[in-house]
């Protein structure tokens, strides 16, 4: 039941708050605890509502720090991936070797069948070493995907019943599903490309300065423009997606609210205004997705331009040297295609990169999931709800009334009983949480909330006058139950 405490009559009214009771109970030992939480007002929802993390300096951190069960799996797509990546590297100095015999014919130090097929056992190897890369990669971002909605799945659940009147279903939903979905591609498939890329970027600007260092500087001279590109394209899209993110929580909400109380759109008729309502939730995650698409289109497209007035550059400056004798046509060849190399490794780096920040976007909403405390901890999690006498904190008995009870509540606790937590861990978005079986008291427009079985005090609690003032019953929940229950379990 609630009651509110009313001051004598002088000639003014007041309002009462729409309070909504939720009874819940908690084992501690062998007695058992049963209290309801009453949380505030659906106005006072946006104080308590969770806000969107802001970027911080160990997000990267944070997100690769979900490979740690992963490291053994992870150490295979690894040296599969160097082993790939090596091997990579080779076919433009073989294409180029091959050349060089060919058009040296007989006076060439390795005939061609030998040369083809050496070059074809090499590439056997990268194909084997492809495949146990992604088969790794691939089943460790499922692990990873699969554990992630594990513990974020725990993790609300354990969260206080007033953290659900502050968060939608819709949107915790969309943290399970799509930004969980999102983590693991990110860690599986845009890691393993961006190793990939580092690896032949760094390999391939090698193997150009050792082929023809002149040519090296003109083919970097792209280099700078696109790696300032990607940096703020980066930064881009993260904002972006978490907004993209947001909205799509938001659409989710409102059409898991609608078709859950169905039946209410349909005696209203109201089927066209939802339809509408949803189309513009819908509308509003295409805007940003336009805006995202666009961002990527004009970045990608400067990208593969300055990669070819680059290749373009190279080749005019190259023929020039083939055709005064100071490069080999083989040589040429060669480092058109590490340039090729160059340029493919740093658009897959600035494509890892932006794909990152999604995934930094979508881990700051799932971490702060994964690391919310509820402000009512669970007992059957070796927590305790209720201070031992070896705490620091004072328990609140009848026999300490000086100690001071949480904001809002004046209370008087038999002897038997305590306060459930000191002052410092009141939990915010509850007007009070009280004990059965006590006798309290109340200030003036204080609010109580008692839980107790028939034949324990309801009625004579309602009667009470204390102090001369009114106890009004503002509301009153039945909980019929055959045994009692424990938060947690069932």
């Amino acid at each position: 039941m609630m009651l509110r405490r009313l001051p004598r009559f002088q000639g003014a009214s007041l309002s009462l708050a729409r309070v909504r009771v939720r009874p819940s109970s908690v084992r501690y030992g062998r007695s058992q605890l049963l209290f309801s939480t009453l949380s505030k007002s659906p106005d006072d929802k946006e104080q308590n509502a969770p806000s969107p993390a802001q970027p911080k300096a160990g997000e990267v951190k944070r997100l690769l720090s979900l490979y740690r069960p992963e490291k053994k799996p992870l150490a295979v797509s690894i040296s599969a991936l160097g082993v790939s990546t090596v091997i990579t590297m080779c076919v433009p100095y073989g294409m180029g070797k091959v050349i060089d015999v060919v058009t040296a014919g007989s006076a060439a130090a390795m005939p061609l069948p030998t040369v083809v097929t050496l070059l074809g056992g090499i590439f056997a190897a990268g194909s084997i070493a492809n495949v146990i890369r992604v088969d790794t990669s691939n089943m460790i971002g499922e692990r990873i995907t699969n554990r992630l909605r594990q513990d974020t799945y725990a993790s609300i659940l354990r969260q206080e019943l007033g953290f659900f009147d502050a968060s939608r279903t819709g949107e915790l939903l969309n943290r399970l599903s799509a930004d969980t979905t999102l983590i693991g591609k990110v860690l599986s498939d845009n890691v393993a490309s961006g190793l990939r890329s580092t690896g032949q970027a760094l390999g391939s600007i090698t193997m150009i300065f050792v082929t023809c260092p002149q040519l090296a500087m003109v083919m970097l001279s792209v280099v700078p423009p696109i790696a300032l590109g990607a940096v703020s394209y980066g930064r881009y899209v993260k904002k972006l997606t978490t907004k993209v993110q947001t909205q799509l929580s938001e659409a989710t909400e409102v059409a898991e609210e609608k078709l859950g109380n169905i039946r209410v759109v349909r005696w209203f008729t109201k089927e066209p205004h939802e339809v509408e309502a949803h189309r513009g939730k819908v509308d509003e995650v295409l805007a940003l997705a336009r805006k995202r698409s666009l961002a990527s289109a004009t970045f990608f497209g400067g990208v593969d331009f300055g990669v070819k007035m680059s290749t373009l550059g190279v080749l005019g400056y190259g023929g020039q040297m083939v055709m005064d004798g100071l490069l080999t046509s083989g040589d040429l060849t060669s480092f058109l295609l590490y340039t090729l190399y160059v340029g493919f490794s740093f658009a897959g780096l600035s494509s890892f990169y932006a794909e990152l920040m999604k995934g930094i976007g979508a881990s700051s909403r799932v971490f702060e999931l994964l690391q919310r405390q509820p402000k009512i901890r669970n007992v059957d999690e070796e927590y305790s709800l209720v201070k031992k006498s070896s705490d620091k904190e004072p328990l609140r008995t009848a026999d300490t009334a000086a100690a001071p009870l949480p904001t809002g509540v004046v209370a008087r606790f038999p002897s038997s009983s305590t306060s459930l937590w000191p002052e410092s861990d009141s939990p915010s978005g509850l007007d009070f949480l009280l004990l059965s079986k006590l006798v309290n008291e109340l200030d003036v427009s204080g609010r109580l909330a008692e839980v107790c079985s028939t034949g324990n005090g309801f009625s004579s609690l309602c009667a009470s006058r204390p102090d001369g003032c009114e106890l009004q019953l503002i509301s009153k929940l039945s909980v019929l139950t055959a045994e009692g229950f424990s938060a947690g379990k069932r």
